[in-house]
């Protein structure tokens, strides 16, 4: 309900796998 494919601006991003900020906010 939180993943999808975006591009982050660092690639170490908590896991920047495709993580909507619903999920690494939670």
């Amino acid at each position: 309900m939180g993943i999808k494919q975006y591009k982050p601006t660092s690639p170490g991003r908590r896991g920047a796998s495709g993580y909507t900020f619903d999920e690494i906010t939670k």
